[in-house]
């Protein structure tokens, strides 16, 4: 709890990569406590309340094009850079598609952003990505396939830690 306090207590755009990090931590932090079945209460609920609304503030930083914010989360943006959309893009949507609730990956602003990130990947295939912003793009896709559409025949959600299929 000390932890979570202390975390909470940070601004997230201080924090690596425009504060994607800090709030996967959080993310990841609560989603091992409901795990355990422990009760969410004290500073894990209030890191849950927190984490629910910067995904709902997140969503709103995305462009009509799909992409997220390339000024991470401290306000709108879209830099004409196709190297900052896919590294903004994926941190934003890796944290969105591990956090949210399952019912909400239908969204379609989250859909978008699969669709924009998909697109950007195939589009510019021939591309030398750099390989943190490449390997965050695809396990954002990873973890959206695994949790909104069930993942590959024989290898279940809980191998990559997600919430089950009902979370």
């Amino acid at each position: 709890p000390r932890l979570i306090r202390e975390e909470l207590g940070q601004p997230i755009h201080s924090a690596a990569c425009g504060g994607s990090h800090r709030l996967m931590g959080l993310s990841y932090a609560v989603r091992k406590c409901e795990r355990r079945e422990l009760e969410i209460e004290g500073e894990w609920a209030r890191a849950a309340k927190y984490l629910r609304e910067y995904g709902q503030y997140t969503l709103g930083l995305q462009n009509p094009d799909g992409s997220f914010s390339t000024s991470w989360f401290a306000g709108r943006a879209q830099a004409p850079s196709l190297a900052r959309r896919l590294e903004t893009s994926g941190h934003m949507l890796e944290w969105l598609a591990f956090s949210l609730p399952r019912s909400e990956l239908n969204d379609p602003r989250v859909l978008r952003a699969v669709s924009y990130l998909n697109d950007l990947l195939w589009n510019g295939r021939q591309q030398r990505w750099g390989a943190g912003p490449l390997g965050h793009a695809l396990h954002a896709l990873v973890i959206y396939d695994q949790r909104a559409l069930g993942g590959l025949p024989g290898q279940p959600a809980a191998e990559l830690d997600l919430p089950a299929a009902g979370q």
